[in-house]
């Protein structure tokens, strides 16, 4: 049963990143490529990659202490990493020695050899490394770390923008409320999905692979309609009476002074001396 629980919820996962992954897939390569600064992009990649790995690595030793799994198990997954690191190091080497058709064709490909290899934890089980239990267990475990990580998250950047006078105490404790209403709120969208047999997955499964290009770029804009642009969320917490507009306008301030983030999928364009 609890097997069936973790399984059901990777499952859910599967189905919500298949959705929005697809599409993301298809807008990447219709959008036309924005240059950026070469150096600029390796430097946060890599800087990028560097937080993942002390993350995993956070977590990994967080399971062996839980005694979740040893530390023979531990540094076996560790090895894997690292192997899989190198593979993807060589399959991004390729990319860039690629046309801009020949990244096209690519990126449908990546996607079968994503589909095709499953997720990490899984072929773990496949090398024997863990059990299916274990692997249950380990899933569920980094579930659990990545929301406690997530709600620090949210509270240090309450907690920072009321120290900067940005929003007051009781809008900052009023927002931390909000929050855990629409936490909930996704917790029952994720459990009637939970609900569903493995045929009605199955279904649901094959009804976004039917989807043609455009039918999954307009889910994908729905869905991120639905999730809102920044000005909309602040919006939503106004008309709730979380914050003031006066309060809004400042946060939106705020967020324009700071250094935009470049979207992940670009990446700057070869030039004919490269």
């Amino acid at each position: 049963m609890k097997s069936k629980k973790i399984m059901n919820g990777i499952l859910v996962g599967i189905m919500v990143f298949s959705m929005a992954g697809m599409a993301f897939a298809d807008n990447l390569n219709s959008k036309q490529q924005i240059p950026k600064t070469k150096g600029v992009m390796q430097n946060r990649d890599q800087a990028n990659t560097e937080k993942r790995k002390v993350n995993v690595q956070e977590q990994i030793n967080q399971l062996v202490k839980d005694g979740v799994i040893t530390q023979e198990q531990a540094t076996k997954w560790q090895a894997f990493n690292e192997e899989k690191k190198t593979e993807r190091k060589t399959e991004m080497e390729k990319v860039k020695a690629m046309t801009a058709e020949e990244r096209k064709g690519n990126v449908e490909e990546m996607k079968n050899n994503r589909e095709d290899r499953g997720n990490g934890l899984e072929a773990l089980v496949k090398l024997g490394i863990f059990s299916q239990e274990i692997a249950d267990e380990v899933a569920q475990k980094m579930h659990d770390m990545r929301a406690v990580e997530q709600e620090e998250k949210f509270k240090e950047h309450t907690k920072k923008l009321v120290e900067d006078g940005i929003i007051t105490q009781s809008e900052a404790t009023k927002w931390e409320e909000f929050n855990e209403e629409k936490k909930a709120e996704r917790k029952l969208e994720m459990e009637k999905v939970k609900a569903m047999t493995t045929e009605e997955r199955k279904l649901e499964m094959e009804k976004v692979k039917a989807m043609t290009t455009e039918e999954r770029k307009a889910n994908f804009e729905e869905k991120k309609n639905n999730k809102g642009e920044k000005g909309d969320r602040l919006a939503e917490l106004v008309k709730a009476g979380v914050i003031s507009q006066d309060t809004a306008d400042k946060m939106k301030s705020e967020a324009q002074q700071r250094p935009k983030k470049p979207e992940r999928h670009e990446r700057p364009k070869k030039t004919e001396n490269e």
